[in-house]
């Protein structure tokens, strides 16, 4: 099936909103397949219990007055919320909605506790808690003609919101230099940045439990989901459970809603990407089906509009737009990456759907047409977006490289199960080492190697690598065939190993966390080149004498009887996404 431009059919949908559609389904945590369906055929839509501001309890009024002292340093937070959106943007809610939202929230906080006393002061904390969760347990209305300012007046005195501020925080600390000046301030909020990532992490942990505790299922409380699930990845590894919230939010069914403004509109399209794209990528990281499944779905891709047009000047900026919703102006920092997320969504799905399927019958056949499937969405992408190896854009880099993963990953499925494609599996990582070695090789003589090539370097790279290891100690076990030379040019993949190796022992120091995982593939991959260039050829990895590495690889000791791919196919990767960050 060949694949066409995503928005050539229904593109005028994009702009101009149906106010006729009607929603098919109705909202709620169940869908049309629940046992419970027949009793609940008579509600239309959420209402949340009346009693469930009454159900606050006095200790969470307690705990959130607690929290709303924290916000005295708003000051501070303003200031490092401003590096971060320096770094990037964001795709999900605009920046414009958390300084709006702090700022607010900052005004609040100085005429509540204005000349008070301690004792004052905390009782003034009390009833805003209790304000509050009042205001939380309320139904959210809008309008078509809400403003931005309007929509953050009502938003800035939810749990929600003050929940998504504080795992923002909890994010930057994490994506943020370790060097920049705003962590070495005096009078940090906690202490260092590690205190003040571990009071955001709280915080906002506590947020969710204030509004998971009320029932309430709302918009912001999907974003302070979703910044959440990204920040506890950041500190743990590991995704949080959002697409229950998209699901019974509808954001997965898109129909246009004649009560929100263009603006609203958009954050909603966001946020269903990216809930789609973080599901693609847990999918992809623990080998497991997906939860949202495209064609269960009616997902409408975002537009390719900058926030602060989409804030004030909406109109003029989609008349800047072409026919598939990219922007005409090869800007790439407008809304291009949740569009991104979607297209390499698409294709990781596919992806998945053929590799978890363990009957190797017609696989090679369905692999050809992903890729060519695959080569198409990359062949129709905008010029701003397409690769060359002269560009040095990291995110164009990265998206290149995120579609040869998912034909990397197909190659080896389709060698590991019919042993076919060999050929296409080297050259494939050959590519991808070679793009990365480049990429990382020119980011390090500018002396700045960005947390983006860190990222595709780690869960990229590390899987070619081992491919490349593995292929090459099997050719070094048979006679030299300088016939078999130019499908597997030995010389060259030792020399990009080694290099590789290099760079990996370089990251390890840069990156906080995960260095057991470097320095045990990089003792396999040392032990690979260790054999190879000294021409000393055993049937299995057995450790040298001297319990070190013979070529220059950075540590001391080594483990005995590594598997790197057995390594690779175990272990729990953590699920950073290239193109998703918020």
């Amino acid at each position: 099936m060949s694949w066409c431009p995503p928005t050539e059919q229904s593109f005028p949908s994009e702009f101009i909103i149906d106010r006729d559609k009607k929603r098919r389904f109705k909202l709620g945590f169940l869908g049309p397949t629940s046992h419970l369906e027949s009793f609940t055929a008579d509600v239309v839509d959420i209402e949340l219990d009346t009693n469930s501001a009454e159900a606050v309890s006095y200790q969470q009024i307690e705990v959130g007055a607690q929290i709303l002292s924290l916000l005295e340093q708003i000051p501070y937070y303003l200031d490092l919320v401003s590096e971060r959106y320096k770094l990037f943007k964001g795709w999900i809610f605009p920046p414009q909605t958390v300084f709006l939202a702090l700022e607010q929230l900052s005004a609040t906080y100085g005429k509540i506790t204005d000349h008070s006393r301690a004792r004052k002061k905390y009782s003034r904390l009390l009833n805003w808690s209790q304000s509050i969760f009042r205001n939380t347990a309320s139904r959210l209305y809008t309008h078509p003609q809400m403003t931005l300012m309007e929509y953050v007046t009502v938003l800035s005195q939810r749990w929600e919101i003050i929940g998504m501020i504080f795992a923002l925080i909890g994010t930057a600390t994490y994506q943020l230099a370790h060097d920049i000046h705003i962590f070495h301030r005096e009078g940090i909020p906690g202490g260092d940045r590690y205190g003040l990532r571990n009071m955001a992490m709280a915080t906002s942990e506590m947020c969710i439990q204030f509004c998971s505790s009320m029932g309430i299922i709302t918009e912001p409380f999907c974003w302070a989901a979703m910044q959440h699930t990204v920040f506890v990845a950041e500190m743990h590894g590991c995704r949080g459970n959002v697409t229950s919230l998209v699901f019974a939010l509808g954001l997965h069914n898109y129909y246009p809603d004649v009560t929100a403004s263009p603006l609203i509109e958009e954050i909603r399209k966001r946020t269903m990407a990216a809930a789609y794209a973080l599901d693609k990528d847990v999918s992809m990281v623990v080998g497991r089906p997906p939860r949202i499944c495209w064609r269960y779905c009616n997902i409408k891709y975002p537009l390719d509009v900058a926030w602060d047009d989409l804030v004030s000047n909406y109109e003029t900026a989609v008349q800047r737009l072409d026919f598939s919703g990219w922007n005409t102006d090869g800007d790439l920092e407008r809304g291009s990456k949740p569009r991104i997320a979607l297209l390499v969504g698409i294709i990781q799905e596919k992806v998945l759907e053929v590799l978890l399927n363990d009957q190797p019958i017609g696989l090679e056949e369905k692999i050809k047409e992903i890729c060519l499937e695959s080569s198409q969405i990359r062949v129709h992408l905008p010029s701003y977006l397409q690769w060359s190896p002269q560009t040095k854009i990291p995110s164009v880099i990265s998206l290149h490289l995120e579609f040869l993963y998912q034909d990397f990953l197909m190659y080896r499925s389709l060698v590991n199960q019919t042993s076919k494609g060999s050929g296409m599996l080297v050259s494939t990582s050959l590519d991808i080492l070679s793009i990365l070695l480049d990429w990382i090789s020119n980011e390090a003589g500018l002396g700045r190697i960005s947390p983006c090539s860190i990222s595709a370097f780690r869960f990229i790279g590390l899987p070619v690598a081992g491919v490349l290891s593995t292929e090459l100690f099997r050719h070094f076990q048979t006679p030299f065939d300088p016939a078999a030379e130019t499908m597997f040019p030995r010389s060259t993949i030792t020399k990009m190993l080694s290099d590789f190796a290099t760079h990996l022992q370089t990251i390890s120091l840069l990156q906080e966390g995960g260095n057991d995982l470097y320095f045990n593939e990089r003792v396999y991959i040392c032990r690979v080149l260790d054999q190879v260039l000294s021409h000393r050829p055993r049937t299995q990895f057995e450790p040298n004498k001297t319990g070190e590495c013979e070529i220059t690889c950075g540590h001391e000791g080594l483990m005995e009887d590594i598997n790197l791919m057995e390594l690779l196919d175990h272990f729990e990767w953590d699920p950073n996404n290239l193109l998703f960050s918020n």
